[in-house]
């Protein structure tokens, strides 16, 4: 109940824009996301981020390699990559980053967006990381 009444708090709040320019021919486009914890950061995959839940939100920001289908299927996100092959008897898979891929300020998705997030996992002694679906990966190579 509380999350609804604060969604619709946001979304009311939201539709009380006070600004009269009439001359403004641009729209302030946007979201809200309702959470019980306070968030301190966006980055799901560090320790602060599981302490306030920001694996919930980051999870809407950045997406993931696989797309649920409406059966349970696993897609590949072709926004992200072009292919993903398993090989080695599924010891070891391929990502092909697509070309095209960018995250929201306009750069480049790269093979060594995800190497740093692995070694990240790997150097907690330097990191503070937690990711563990990473743990399961040996190695990243770019």
């Amino acid at each position: 109940m509380t999350a609804i009444s604060g969604a619709l708090l946001v979304t009311g709040l939201a539709a009380c824009d006070t600004n009269d320019d009439a001359g403004d021919d641009h729209t302030n486009a946007g979201f809200a996301y309702v959470s019980g914890s306070t968030l301190t950061t966006v980055n799901g995959a560090s320790s602060q981020g599981q302490a306030s839940d920001a694996a919930r939100l980051s999870v809407r920001l950045y997406s993931g390699a696989f797309i649920d289908g409406p059966n349970g299927q696993a897609f590949v996100n072709n926004d992200l990559f072009t292919s993903i092959q398993a090989t080695d008897e599924n010891r070891s898979a391929e990502y092909v980053i697509n070309p095209r891929a960018q995250y929201s300020d306009g750069k480049p998705v790269t093979c060594d967006d995800f190497y740093l997030a692995w070694f990240a996992q790997h150097k907690k002694e330097y990191f503070d990381s937690d990711n563990p679906l990473l743990e399961q990966v040996e190695s990243v190579t770019c």
